[in-house]
């Protein structure tokens, strides 16, 4: 733990909260802020950083205590700060939000981040005229930085467009119930062909590469 002097009057933004320092400690305005200012573990935080707020009241002498932790939105984008995830800007709390469709929504996360993947995938399925599953709810859509460390195949992880809200694993069914995905592939790729402003990869069974397994990789590119 640290003790820093603060300006209590600032208003306090990004991560936890930003105030500006205090050079003058005799002002009643100002009073200490103690912190945990601990490097993260390599494999991200995993809890809200907290912080202590210490307060005089001069006319009396009083000394009173209070503390604060970081809420939800705040602890996913500390993750984005110890885990170094730079390869789009952090979300700010503005483009966070704490529910959304639970096939997009990670369960390890504390919070929900939606970059446009959700109204792209929703385009694709009207075109098709049938919706998709997201495969393996909470983690093929949105997937927070500490999730994404421990199952994702990106090089580097930090990459994976996943942990920015810009991809999902899409499953489709056999519709016509030929026992084969290939049908319904070549029309989806069609229409995947056919859009702008998205990158895609067809999933195929490793030993059998004429037919699809029935689930595309979808992102919005760079």
């Amino acid at each position: 733990m640290s003790c820093i002097r603060h300006t209590c009057d600032t208003e306090h933004s990004g991560i936890g909260g930003g105030w500006a320092i205090a050079t003058a400690q005799s002002d009643p305005r100002y009073a200490d802020i103690t912190f945990d200012n601990s490097d993260a573990p390599s494999g991200g935080r995993g809890y809200p950083l907290s912080y202590r707020i210490k307060a005089t009241v001069t006319s009396s002498g009083y000394t009173y205590y209070a503390d604060m932790t970081q809420d939800e939105k705040s602890q996913l984008r500390q993750q984005y700060v110890d885990l170094t995830y730079d390869h789009f800007p952090m979300p700010t709390r503005a483009e966070l939000s704490l529910t959304g469709p639970s096939e997009f929504i990670d369960a390890t996360s504390p919070a929900y981040w939606n970059a446009g993947i959700e109204a792209t995938v929703s385009d694709i399925e009207s075109s098709y005229d049938h919706t998709f599953t997201i495969v393996s709810s909470g983690g093929s859509g949105f997937r927070c930085p500490i999730h994404n460390e421990e199952v994702s195949t990106a090089t580097p992880k930090k990459n994976s467009h996943h942990a920015y809200g810009r991809a999902a694993d899409c499953h489709f069914k056999d519709e016509n119930g030929n026992g084969s995905y290939e049908d319904e592939w070549v029309t989806i790729k069609g229409i995947l062909d056919n859009m702008s402003g998205i990158w895609y990869k067809e999933e195929r069974v490793e030993d059998d590469p004429v037919y699809s397994t029935g689930w595309f990789h979808l992102q919005i590119p760079d």
